[in-house]
């Protein structure tokens, strides 16, 4: 990447490993060339503060024969939904959360949401979603813990 003793100047965007007859050579994003770097240089790793559930396939088709009040309840418990396996269930917030004035269609919607095994009941106001379906963490890491 030399050519006189001057080092060549490449435009480049971000920072990356370019292979030059068995070294390294790394670019700045300014275009500097620096040779004989020894370790690796790599750009820092962007990560998305947001909230997120995942929702798996099978979530997804028995999302999709719910009825309204059900899926309302279900968003409900998708929101509260945190790192731990069961979620409290406070029936104030869901009629709120729903805005229904009824707490007919509530309870409606629990016994179908545990008629098609998308929520089981852990204790009294206490359930937990089904984690085939719907999830909060890293699966993998859970996976790993029980091998061991």
């Amino acid at each position: 990447m030399k050519s006189d003793g001057f080092k060549t100047y490449i435009p480049l965007k971000e920072r990356q490993n370019v292979k030059d007859r068995g070294d390294y050579t790394v670019v700045d994003k300014d275009g500097v060339v620096h040779d004989e770097v020894s370790g690796l240089i790599m750009p820092p790793k962007h990560y998305d503060g947001r909230e997120f559930c995942k929702i798996y396939k099978a979530g997804v088709v028995q999302m999709s024969d719910l009825s309204m009040p059900a899926l309302r309840v279900l968003l409900y418990f998708m929101s509260c939904m945190w790192y731990t396996s069961s979620i409290s269930f406070d029936i104030e917030k869901c009629m709120e959360f729903t805005k229904y004035k009824n707490k007919s269609y509530i309870y409606k919607a629990l016994a179908e949401l545990k008629k098609k095994y998308m929520i089981e009941k852990v204790r009294n106001l206490e359930y937990r979603l089904n984690p085939n379906m719907f999830y909060k963490g890293n699966t993998m890491k859970l996976i790993g813990k029980h091998k061991k």
